[in-house]
Formats: structure tokens, sequence, C-alpha cells
């Protein structure tokens, strides 16, 4: 099968960790994504309430980017709503 090149920009710290994670496991980081995209393509979408699958989800299938920021407030909305679901017994 042949490759095609793509382009990524993310953040330094990503990019950082997503290196030492290859190496650690002696692959490459385009094996990494590769094999996460793959694992992705290969797992149907969960269905849930959940604010920051949700999210996620939308943003991918709409392929609109989500800063780390969003990502970060999105979090901690879906942790304070299962903390609220839990106290409730919802």
């Amino acid at each position: 099968m042949s490759k095609q090149k793509l382009t990524l920009a993310l953040d330094p710290e990503l990019i950082s960790f997503g290196k030492n994670y290859a190496a650690q496991r002696r692959t490459t980081i385009t094996e990494v994504f590769e094999r996460y995209l793959a694992a992705l393509r290969d797992t149907e979408l969960p269905k849930t309430d959940d604010p920051l699958v949700a999210a996620v989800r939308t943003a991918a299938l709409q392929r609109e980017p989500i800063t780390m920021d969003e990502l970060h407030e999105l979090r901690e909305q879906s942790l304070l709503d299962q903390m609220l679901r839990y106290e409730t017994g919802a």
C-alpha cells in the first residue's frame, strides 16, 4: 500500500511526547498515528451524553479544530456533570 505525506501542526509538548512515546516502543510517530487512526476507524463511536465526547465527535465530523483550552474546559465540565450525576444518583 502506498503512503501519502501529511503535515500536522501540534503543540510542541505533544510533539515531544509523541516522539518519546514512539522511541520507547521502537517505532515511529507515523506508525503511532496510523495505528491510532486505524483503531478509531474500526471502533464504533459510543452513544453518550458526555459533553466532552459529544464536542470532540461533532468537531471531528465537521472537521473543525478544537483548541487545547476548549478541550480542558469540556473535560472540566464533563467531570462536573459526572460528579453531579453520581451525587444525585441520576
